[in-house]
């Protein structure tokens, strides 16, 4: 239940989640203190760059269960911009933020699958406030290896591996377990596609967001398991389903029709 919770907070404040931040990505940079960088890749061994339908740019071994978060973000409007943590799903605007010469000062708590039932947290700038919906800067913070191995077996398509950041070996996370390959489509009363259907995908502990494109599906990957399916927005003259569906553990295709408002 507190996925569930969680997830819909965490979509109803990402409205505009694939919309271009207002400032570029290099423009903003969240630094954990004392905290290890870390570098994802996938099976390829090419570096990961998106998680969660988003753009990373930072991921940290914290090692613990609280981060002190120092934050670049030149070119933000105090007054407007926000500093966001999905740990609790709250967005502090910069100008509350302690100052530290021209950096912001912020901390957070951080989740952990042995603690909250989720493997990192997600911190980033909303340079346009919390309206926008458009992030900056997005940085994954994990509490321990063993959250990281977590990640990168079950939140990277392809499977991933990491390792400190400019270490020559991967030191942790042995490339991806097994995984199965899942679409959502979305279509009105004649079959039509509906994009911008935001759902979440959940197993016991842990929930993904997903949206559907111009094409109304929506495919992700991830470690087989029949995952619960719960519409969370749906475009304006659709009604969002109040029923639950359930995807097959083997993988595969789910449809799901959207009756007008």
């Amino acid at each position: 239940m507190k996925a569930i919770i969680r997830a819909a907070l965490a979509a109803a404040l990402a409205l505009a989640l694939f919309a271009a931040g207002a400032l570029a990505e290099d423009e903003v940079r969240i630094a954990p203190a004392g905290a290890q960088a870390v570098e994802v890749v996938d099976a390829s061994g090419a570096p990961v760059t998106r998680a969660y339908d988003m753009t990373i740019s930072a991921f940290y071994l914290v090692g613990s269960d609280r981060a002190e978060l120092r934050i670049s973000a030149a070119g933000a409007d105090p007054a407007t911009a926000a500093f966001y943590s999905n740990f609790d799903s709250t967005a502090t605007a910069l100008d509350e933020l302690a100052r530290d010469g021209g950096d912001y000062l912020a901390s957070t708590g951080v989740d952990s699958l042995a603690t909250t039932g989720f493997e990192s947290t997600m911190v980033a700038v909303m340079p346009g406030g919390v309206a926008s919906g458009e992030f900056s800067g997005c940085t994954l913070l994990f509490a321990s290896e063993s959250d990281l191995d977590a990640f990168c077996r079950t939140r990277v398509g392809s499977g991933a591996s990491w390792r400190f950041a400019g270490a020559a070996e991967d030191v942790g996370a042995e490339t991806a377990a097994e995984t199965a390959d899942y679409a959502l489509v979305f279509v009105d009363g004649a079959g039509t596609p509906v994009p911008g259907v935001v759902a979440t995908v959940c197993d016991d502990a842990n929930c993904t967001i997903v949206t559907s494109g111009a094409d109304g599906r929506a495919a992700f990957s991830l470690a087989p398991y029949a995952y619960d399916v719960h519409v969370m927005q749906v475009p304006e003259g659709y009604a969002a389903p109040a029923e639950d569906y359930v995807l097959p553990a083997e993988g595969g295709e789910l449809t799901i029709a959207l009756a007008a408002a």
